[in-house]
């Protein structure tokens, strides 16, 4: 009777195992997009400076944080997987 319980189960688990996968598959993905959330808000909290009225960079420099940090806040749309995220350079100054 064992025997047989397991038999089914493995047979049950081989007919299923894309769902499992997959499922595995979602919970990675998931999990690195809050990667690379926490690690775009850690860029952005860096250089929120950068766009205050009394920051010493010239308007220049403010204008190139300004597109860094919209690029910081696109990640999530820019790319259709986590792991081919690659994030921008911080303008040099």
């Amino acid at each position: 009777m064992v025997l047989v319980l397991q038999q089914q189960l493995e047979i049950h688990l081989l007919k299923n195992i894309h769902i499992y996968i997959k499922m595995n598959n979602d919970e990675y993905i998931t999990q690195r997009w809050n990667e690379v959330r926490v690690w775009r808000n850690k860029l952005l909290q860096e250089s929120d400076w950068t766009q205050l009225l009394d920051s010493s960079l010239t308007e220049q420099a403010k204008i190139l944080y300004k597109t860094y940090r919209q690029q910081l806040r696109d990640i999530t749309t820019t790319y259709n997987h986590p792991n081919d995220v690659i994030f921008p350079d911080a303008p040099l100054l």
